[in-house]
């Protein structure tokens, strides 16, 4: 079964893909933008989301992605350009490229899909000089 550390190595692999993004696991604000930080999930049951019926999930990990907020058009254009649903810049399009993250998730049955976006609000966002974006990329995995 693929290990939660394994499934967000393979999602900073995807990103890895995108021209001038940096990809982190941690938060860091000393990280000249844009970079995006991929987050676990933010909670599980055990009994519903590790189960022994053959399936890991589903469960939801989050990628933020973080660009300069000195000038509030060029930071919108910039965080435009990441959620476009194609392109070489697009969240979206780099995960969906390989929704089997490298074979570790068996596509027949479970994958990796980018299925929604938010802005950060101004707190969430402000606290690092920051402007961005929050995709919210749903896994399911196959037990091996």
């Amino acid at each position: 079964m693929p290990t939660l550390t394994a499934i967000r190595d393979r999602l900073v692999d995807r990103l890895d893909t995108i021209p001038g993004l940096t990809v982190v696991t941690a938060d860091a604000a000393s990280v000249p933008p844009p970079y995006a930080v991929v987050i676990p999930p933010a909670d599980g049951v055990y009994h519903a989301t590790m189960s022994d019926t053959g399936f890991y999930g589903p469960l939801d990990w989050r990628i933020r992605v973080m660009v300069g907020a000195q000038l509030l058009d060029d930071a919108a254009d910039a965080v435009l350009r990441f959620l476009e649903p194609a392109g070489e810049s697009s969240v979206r399009a780099a995960i969906h490229a390989d929704q089997s993250l490298d074979g570790l998730l068996d596509t027949a049955h479970s994958g990796a899909a980018v299925m929604g976006w938010r802005f950060l609000s101004y707190e969430e966002a402000a606290e690092a000089g920051r402007w961005g974006v929050e995709f919210t990329v749903t896994v399911v995995a196959k037990k091996g």
